[in-house]
């Protein structure tokens, strides 16, 4: 199966419509990441969404008010501009555009040596908040119990590394000596600041960065 850039170029329109998008789990993610948004974005801030996919968050944050561009490679998914972020030149016009930038379940799809790039293209462009999400190998398991209408939750506990990671990702947190939590951290750190990192709820294969550009 081809991986990469190339295969997500050629992606149709459709291939984003196949149930796994419409999943509990993956519905965890785009509800985090709309909440991020809401609770530290203004609706005066223009946005940024790198990976348009299946316009999912894009559209639920225009209507609740915020004005978003979008960026992607592939240009079947109609995004505002057709750019990839790992490229050496950005455009321009964008370059300290944004007061937010989201990046969620992209950067797998890029070579691993490219992340530098991508997390020094994301800072020129952004003024404020980005928000990052990962897939991570670890497996993990966080215990609930629920009384009534509350829910008590563990600590997350991590059991152990996957053999094989998604076959169409380049590479996934932890999966490499290379890509574990403290390299990626100390990548990120280079251009931005992290003001928050943990494990979405709901759906602990996706690991997020909340972080800030330094002024």
């Amino acid at each position: 199966m081809s991986r990469g850039i190339e295969r997500e170029r050629a992606l149709p329109k459709e291939r984003y419509e196949i149930e796994g998008y419409f999943t509990e789990k993956q519905w965890a993610s785009y509800l985090f990441i709309i909440r991020a948004v809401i609770h530290s974005v203004s609706k005066n801030e223009k946005i940024l969404e790198i990976g348009l996919g299946g316009g999912y968050v894009s559209v639920l944050l225009e209507r609740l008010g915020y004005k978003v561009t979008t960026y992607d490679v592939n240009e079947n998914l109609n995004p505002s501009k057709v750019v990839d972020i790992s490229d050496e030149d950005i455009p321009k016009e964008d370059v300290k555009r944004y007061g937010c930038v989201i990046c969620a379940e992209v950067l797998e799809h890029i070579p691993f040596a490219k992340f530098s790039r991508c997390i020094s293209n994301i800072e020129k462009i952004c003024t404020g908040k980005v928000i990052l999400t990962i897939p991570d190998a670890y497996v993990k398991k966080q215990m609930q119990i629920t009384f009534g209408s509350r829910t008590l939750r563990s600590r997350i506990f991590h059991l152990y590394i996957r053999k094989n990671i998604v076959d169409i990702h380049l590479w996934e947190l932890n999966y490499q000596k290379e890509f574990l939590y403290e390299n990626v951290r100390k990548l990120i750190r280079e251009k931005l600041e992290i003001i928050k990192e943990g494990d979405i709820r709901n759906n602990l294969y996706h690991h997020y960065y909340i972080c800030d550009v330094r002024t």
